[in-house]
């Protein structure tokens, strides 16, 4: 082996001329210098490769993910019975266009597809699709299991064959509330992403060759690194964001099916985030104030027209519907990950201090501080808004009647805070008493009944 020989010496017996001379010692130091060059570049080329498919690996696998914990949960919410039933055609195949042109394609998006358990194409982008049907197996069959498949290929129809490597994902449809897959998201998109990052990483291991394999090496790990994550979360942002327009649509079309509330969300929103500022709270937990309350009855979205909209008392088992829309709204939102904490706020809003309150019949502490807050504040703008069955009632009375629950089913402390600032939500009056006197009356009040 080479590490053995004997480097040349002028006292070396009989050395032989060939390792003598210069030029053969020049020979094999450049051999030697071309071997380590030769292994380095090697090394380094397996390493880009397996650094390129570990990326795309991770990359198909977060897309996949996304696909499953977003999107799929995101269409299905948007499917009836009868779309599960048979397939779309007509009004209803526009209307399920638009729906998913504003929340769910994007500049990348090729192709989408909705499939029956028994291998129906219910829905594709392609209207020449729709009716078709697949033999139930492979990705499909995976799918109507409840896995999800994520490829990265090409594909042989001609219109996908022209965009090269396509990104194919198989997402079972889940209905809220249930766990029985009814049908397959199927979605292709480009990986412009990817492919513009795979590139970038070879650009930057090249110059790390050039500028010595392992500091560079070590800074293009770091960027990569960093690239993936700013992609990754870039990618996360823009789903988030389609889902909060989903949501915002979600909660003006309440509006819209419920006239008597419009704009009670907003209210409650703004009345919740004032209780807040007066009580000491943080900037992010106003901000999650703000959203939670702005959603508090996205729920109703599932309560039915007749019993949404009755003009006057509700029976016992419209009760009974009715009490079900915080649960209906915290499976609606669970599955957003930006959403979750207002999930379980919009769950508790219904929750009485003292215990008896719905769905879980939560007391005191049990119930989140946000929770406490805006359920005054939806309390105080029910009160002081028309219903089809009773006129509003004024802002006096609205605090007296909070005043008299105040340990029973409000947090005696959130309602001295909103006394403290209850008067710039109320309309001028000449027939009351002066505020100071007021507010000094129904805090005494408030004391005594939290002690």
């Amino acid at each position: 082996m080479l590490r053995r020989r004997m480097p040349y010496s002028p006292f070396q017996r009989d050395p032989a001329p060939s390792r003598a001379s210069p030029q053969g010692v020049a020979r094999r130091l450049l051999f030697q210098l071309a071997a380590v060059g030769l292994i380095a570049f090697a090394a380094l080329a397996v390493s880009t490769w397996r650094l390129t498919e570990e990326i795309r690996r991770s990359a198909v696998q977060e897309t996949g993910h996304d696909t499953q914990e977003i999107l799929a949960p995101l269409v299905a919410r948007q499917l009836s019975e009868e779309d599960l039933a048979s397939p779309m055609t007509g009004e209803r195949y526009a209307e399920f266009q638009r729906f998913l042109e504003e929340s769910v394609l994007s500049e990348h998006t090729l192709r989408v597809r909705i499939w029956s358990p028994d291998g129906t194409a219910l829905y594709s982008d392609d209207p020449g699709e729709v009716g078709a049907s697949r033999p139930v197996e492979g990705d499909l069959g995976e799918a109507l299991v409840g896995g999800t498949v994520a490829h990265l290929g090409t594909k042989d129809s001609p219109e996908l064959a022209s965009e090269g490597q396509v990104l194919e994902v198989y997402a079972p449809l889940v209905l809220p509330g249930s766990d029985r897959v009814v049908g397959v998201f199927e979605i292709y998109q480009t990986p412009t992403h990817l492919v513009q990052l795979i590139a970038a990483i070879r650009k930057y291991v090249y110059i790390g060759l050039s500028s010595g394999l392992g500091a560079a090496c070590v800074v293009v790990f770091l960027i990569v690194y960093r690239s993936v994550r700013v992609i990754r979360e870039q990618e996360r942002q823009h789903i988030e964001a389609r889902a909060r327009e989903t949501i915002r649509a979600i909660v003006a079309a309440l509006d819209l099916r419920d006239t008597e509330t419009e704009h009670h969300a907003a209210r409650t929103a703004e009345i919740s985030v004032a209780i807040g500022r007066q009580m000491g709270l943080a900037q992010r937990e106003l901000a999650e104030i703000d959203i939670a309350a702005l959603l508090h009855d996205v729920g109703k979205i599932g309560v039915p027209d007749q019993v949404l909209r009755k003009p006057g008392p509700l029976t016992e088992e419209e009760w009974t519907t009715m009490r079900g829309h915080p649960e209906i709204g915290y499976q609606m939102l669970k599955s957003f990950p930006s959403l979750q904490s207002a999930a379980r706020l919009v769950r508790a809003h219904h929750e009485h201090f003292a215990g008896g309150g719905y769905p879980h019949r939560l007391a005191r502490e049990e119930i989140p501080l946000p929770a406490r807050i805006f359920a005054v504040a939806d309390a105080y703008d029910a009160i002081t808004s028309s219903r089809p069955y009773r006129a509003a009632r004024s802002h006096e009375e609205a605090l007296t009647e909070i005043v008299r629950c105040a340990g029973s089913q409000f947090d005696p402390e959130v309602v001295r805070a909103f006394l403290a600032i209850a008067d710039q939500f109320s309309a001028p009056a000449s027939n009351v008493l002066p505020v100071d006197r007021q507010r000094r009356g129904r805090e005494d009040i408030v004391s005594s009944r939290a002690a």
